[in-house]
């Protein structure tokens, strides 16, 4: 099931239309509004007079599904239609006419091998002309066709479709190239590692990296350990690429009968290399030598690499040692060196809350009165952020008018999927995909919706929260509303602990699972699952259907309730299980919630509580409890 087809396609329209199109050219367009507020009905009664009024017809004869009827309207009034709108025209009535079952090959061939095809349209032409040659009766080597869609593919999503098809192809003499090229994308398909296990390591080319990587796991899991670490250790003195996962792949082979000579290969890769494979060295080295030799080795990768994200940790923990130990300047010292340009929000946040503690404890009131406003400023919706503000923040109505935007031309002529796409290019502005974001919720595609809601997460929350754009970054899926709301009500539960949770575990797919095994909206764990349907009498569940995963994620939080007192407690069980959080509520004792988040023992699980504790107080921050 498609995650958030939750946006619903007409109620949702009429929250954010007006917006999405109050600055447009054309607003006076009697043909347009109709469109754009999905009138249907009345746009069936309207009488049509220019090209565009045609064209929108038929995008939305198209959008209820009468194929056939905007067939016959892109049939007998396209060429009319300027020269830059004739060609997604052309590609509508194309797959229009593959779902009517018609015959596409003349129109897809012509379209795929236009030079002067608008380069939004050179994948989809390509594509829909392969399926043609598929439905074709005649025999065909589809291989040239695939390499055409891998030739025009400009997302990995679209070459993923392409060489997912071409590694199946068992006489290609390019299997092996194809298997490379997919695992650069796809680093776990196992058919092709499979396929690049079988290669022989090419001597002074461009991919011997690559296939020696492949061959190594191949030779690892057949427990040839020597021969694995001779490959991976030559991938990670040399080049990029795969070199720093050769790294990690080295320092497994410590469990192995072959551990001195993996720490020497390491000790080897530290020496001799820079960047970021030397950093993964001397951070795997940290872990296997003695303490002498690790201590050296911690005082070179701070001083070399100190925004690395491993020296970061390394630097919070000596920081929050002193810390404990009432050494409050020595703690400031290490967390401001922690704060090298380039980490990431998390740490930012959690280093600015902490230094602004340290500050206040040396009396230097200025410095902490500044680091505070600084957190306020950059990371609003953290969870430090809400320990720091009194009440919750200032949520302005509506959109953010700085992201305003007009509307583009295809958009205009109800060409709204391409207009959407066309706007989520690389180098797209935050004005481009705020209104591709839109687009994309008013076609009812809720996955894109959310994932530019993400993409765009900095700017919703900084300078200004406007509620419309933190709706979309902190939605509730309208599928699944019904079912949080009875779940929450029948087990006592807040909706908002359940909608931060499921943000946070799935990002709202149903079909989500982990590397763990937890699966659906709630990531839940096979046994967890059990235990909950049989404490719901439920006989019969399938965890992947939204329904069954909400209610027996929803009864966990209910029982994890019960044992534990606060919100974070339950949050550090539901991410660890009730035995971890018990000992660290036993080793920590009584502390504040800031401190007892610091006292989880996992980095992980101190990263999910901080991050579902910040999501909980967003949410009802937006929707109240």
């Amino acid at each position: 099931m498609m995650i958030m087809k939750m946006l619903g396609k007409i109620a949702l329209a009429a929250l954010y239309v007006s917006y999405l199109f109050a600055s447009a050219a054309f607003a006076d367009d009697d043909m347009f509004k109709l469109f754009r507020a999905r009138a249907w009905k009345a746009m069936d009664a309207a009488t049509a007079k220019t090209p565009r009024d045609f064209s929108l017809m038929a995008n939305a004869l198209r959008l209820q599904n009468r194929l056939g009827e905007a067939v016959a309207v892109l049939e007998k009034h396209s060429a009319s239609f300027p020269s830059e709108i004739r060609p997604y025209a052309d590609m509508t009535e194309l797959l229009c006419r593959e779902k009517l079952g018609m015959d596409t090959l003349a129109l897809a061939t012509r379209l795929d091998g236009d030079a002067a095809l608008p380069s939004g349209l050179r994948y989809p032409a390509a594509y829909a002309r392969l399926r043609a040659l598929e439905r074709s009766p005649a025999s065909v080597d589809i291989e040239p066709a695939l390499n055409r869609m891998l030739d025009v593919a400009d997302t990995d999503a679209n070459r993923l479709t392409a060489l997912a098809r071409l590694v199946k192809l068992a006489d290609s003499p390019r299997r092996g190239a194809y298997a490379l090229a997919l695992l650069r994308i796809r680093p776990e398909d196992k058919t092709a590692r499979a396929l690049a296990a079988e290669l022989a390591v090419p001597p002074k080319s461009t991919e011997w990296r690559e296939v020696a990587y492949y061959k190594a796991q191949a030779l690892r899991a057949k427990k040839r350990y020597s021969e694995a670490l001779n490959l991976w250790g030559a991938v990670a003195l040399s080049g990029n690429g795969p070199a720093e996962r050769a790294v990690r792949r080295i320092a497994s082979l410590a469990s192995t009968p072959v551990r001195q000579d993996a720490v020497n290969a390491l000790r080897l890769v530290a020496e001799r290399r820079r960047g970021k494979v030397q950093a993964r060295a001397m951070l795997s080295l940290m872990e296997l030598v003695g303490e002498d030799e690790a201590k050296k080795l911690e005082e070179k990768l701070i001083k070399a690499y100190p925004d690395h994200p491993d020296v970061t940790n390394i630097l919070w923990k000596s920081g929050w040692a002193a810390w404990t130990a009432n050494h409050a300047p020595r703690a400031a010292s290490l967390w401001r060196t922690a704060r090298a340009p380039g980490i990431s929000a998390a740490w930012d946040t959690k280093l600015l809350y902490w230094l602004a503690k340290a500050s206040q404890s040396m009396k230097k009131q200025d410095d902490a009165d500044a680091l505070r406003a600084e957190l306020l400023a950059k990371h609003p919706l953290s969870i430090y952020a809400f320990l720091l503000r009194p009440g919750r923040p200032k949520i302005a109505d509506g959109h953010d008018p700085t992201l305003s935007s007009e509307a583009p031309l295809l958009e205009r002529w109800g060409f709204v999927s391409y207009a959407a796409m066309g706007l989520r290019r690389p180098e797209a502005t935050a004005r481009e995909l705020y209104r591709s974001m839109l687009l994309y919720e008013w076609l009812g595609n809720g996955d894109t919706t959310y994932s530019l809601a993400r993409t765009l997460s900095r700017r919703l929350t900084v300078p200004a929260l406007y509620r419309a754009g933190l709706e979309r970054l902190y939605p509730r899926p309208r599928p699944f509303a019904k079912q949080v709301a009875a779940a929450c009500a029948k087990q006592g539960v807040k909706e908002s602990l359940v909608w931060a949770v499921m943000r946070q575990e799935s990002s709202f797919r149903s079909g989500a699972v982990s590397h763990a095994g937890a699966s659906g909206l709630m990531q839940l764990m096979p046994g967890t699952a059990k235990d909950e349907a049989k404490r719901l009498g439920m006989a019969k569940y399938r965890i992947f259907d939204p329904s069954d995963n909400i209610a027996m994620g929803v009864s966990h939080l209910a029982h994890l309730s019960r044992s534990f007192a606060l919100p974070e407690q339950v949050m550090a069980a539901y991410n660890a299980g009730p035995v971890n959080a018990r000992k660290w509520l036993a080793q920590s004792g009584e502390l504040p919630l800031d401190r007892w988040i610091e006292a989880i023992g996992f980095r992980e699980t101190r990263h999910y509580v901080q991050s579902v504790s910040g999501n909980v107080e967003t949410y009802r921050a937006l929707y109240g409890d």
